[in-house]
């Protein structure tokens, strides 16, 4: 008798387990309604004196839209060598497949607002097949001493 109760709360947890699973990723062959978030943050000294680095990777396992890239750094692209001088080309951020791409311009610092900056791509519309690799990049600046330190770059996309 003690066995079957066991038994049964056992079976009880997994299917509570199972349908709370089930509610959390929709009903199968649905996608979100909303956007979604690939989400990346770029430590103060991660900005390359090279053309360019890959910072971070995402496989989608759907075709995606990516909608928007929005940017913020506490402190905006600047020469760090004059401290004060801006940039002659500011640092940018990169998304790309090696086929579709997107590159959205860091924004210099601010000095009326506490040297950050932020930049937004506005609405944008650029399509990714499931299974291909997306990286970001980032592209570095000229003079070779442009920095830029602290920046989360969010990423929005839909499936399709």
């Amino acid at each position: 008798m003690r066995r079957l109760g066991y038994y049964l709360t056992l079976i009880t947890l997994l299917a509570t387990a199972l349908a709370i699973s089930a509610v959390a990723q929709g009903p199968r062959g649905t996608a979100p309604a909303g956007p979604m978030l690939w989400n990346v943050y770029l430590p103060s000294g991660f900005f390359p004196a090279a053309p360019s680095r890959r910072v971070a990777s995402f496989t989608p396992s759907n075709d995606i839209t990516v909608t928007r890239i929005e940017a913020h750094a506490i402190n905006g692209s600047r020469d760090s060598a004059t401290v004060s001088s801006p940039c002659t080309v500011n640092q940018s951020i990169r998304v790309s497949s090696g086929t579709a791409q997107y590159t959205q311009i860091l924004a210099s610092a601010n000095p009326a607002e506490d040297g950050s900056a932020s930049t937004d791509s506005g609405p944008i519309s650029i399509a990714f097949a499931a299974g291909t690799r997306i990286d970001m990049f980032i592209l570095a600046g000229v003079p070779t001493s442009c920095s830029v330190s602290s920046v989360n770059v969010a990423v929005q996309y839909r499936t399709r």
